[in-house]
């Protein structure tokens, strides 16, 4: 791991009890990519932790920025407070980058970030490298916290979103009621209905999750099925040699099998059934089992009456368990 020594240039409140430290080059060339971390150390600090003088901190600046932007939950702790105290121009030990919590680098697939509290800071070095790169990829940011004034980055990533087509905010507070200046936006916690009314539609590159692990564990869309009814599966990009500064996910979603592009015409009785969503089963286009282990789960739909119906095979339908079309473009 690379060892450097910058200076703190500045720090300025970024939101309630959080603090961004611009971290000055000093002529030295530092490459990273968007979503790495650091480990960031003072040599002499005025107030000794007992945890270590030690601590990862996600990058928050983009890597043509020059300089290096971290952003710090000031929770109370000896070494954070030091950070917050030593003059400006103090000499800073930064041992990085690492992590491969990386958005893949050979695709232009949408991608959804979910991101609680302090766990903004690797999204916005994605998000404004994006920016910059002028990318192909659509990025739609869910950003959770308590109320506004505790919302790192806000008003920029709100900027950002009026600005620019490839870039979606959905930003919700969980207790709006605490915001001095009010809130007009989405309200409540990222859960299952949530992603199901604003985030309709799997993204094809998968979604990343970041933050305090309380926060990500409840923000995890594995528990969220879309009208696919897709799981996502999660695959935890992090180093077992260092320590990540918040628990950080990536998650993707399988692929479902086409079973035929041509939807299947039947005449049913009323009753309940339970449509193929995998594409395995052997008794298409229902259920018979065979998604076990795949992450899928077969749709219930009951008819009233008897009906007529043309039930998709494809399994990329948007009105599942109906055919809407979607196999002529497969």
């Amino acid at each position: 791991m690379a060892k450097f020594t910058f200076q703190l240039a500045e720090r300025k409140q970024v939101a309630e009890a959080t603090m961004s430290f611009r971290l000055d080059l000093a002529g030295q060339s530092f490459s990273f990519q968007p979503g790495q971390f650091v480990r960031v150390g003072l040599t002499d600090p005025p107030y000794p932790d007992p945890k270590g003088n030690v601590r990862s901190f996600s990058i928050a600046s983009a890597p043509a920025d020059p300089f290096v932007l971290i952003a710090v939950r000031m929770t109370g702790s000896a070494f954070k407070r030091s950070l917050a105290d030593v003059p400006i121009g103090t000499p800073v030990n930064v041992n990085g980058p690492s992590g491969n919590f990386l958005l893949d680098p050979d695709s232009d697939a949408p991608v959804v970030l979910f991101a609680g509290g302090i766990g903004i800071t690797p999204f916005r070095s994605m998000i404004k490298h994006a920016r910059e790169q002028s990318s192909a990829r659509h990025l739609t940011l869910v950003y959770a916290n308590r109320c506004p004034e505790q919302a790192a980055f806000l008003e920029e990533l709100e900027a950002w979103a009026k600005d620019d087509a490839s870039f979606h905010l959905l930003a919700t507070m969980t207790q709006p009621e605490k915001s001095k200046t009010g809130w007009n936006g989405l309200t409540g916690y990222v859960d299952v209905n949530f992603v199901r009314q604003h985030l309709p539609e799997e993204p094809a590159g998968g979604c990343y999750v970041a933050g305090p692990p309380p926060v990500c564990r409840r923000r995890d869309p594995r528990a969220a099925r879309s009208r696919h009814g897709r799981k996502a599966y999660m695959d935890r990009r992090s180093s077992r040699d260092t320590k990540q500064p918040q628990q950080q996910r990536r998650i993707t979603m399988p692929e479902p099998i086409i079973a035929a592009k041509e939807p299947a015409v039947l005449d049913l009785a009323a009753g309940t059934y339970w449509w193929c969503r995998c594409g395995r089963s052997k008794n298409q286009p229902f259920c018979d089992g065979s998604h076990k282990g795949t992450g899928f789960e077969p749709l219930e739909f009951k008819l009233d009456a008897a009906k007529r119906v043309a039930l998709c095979q494809c399994k990329h339908t948007h009105t599942a368990p109906f055919c809407d079309g979607t196999h002529a473009d497969l």
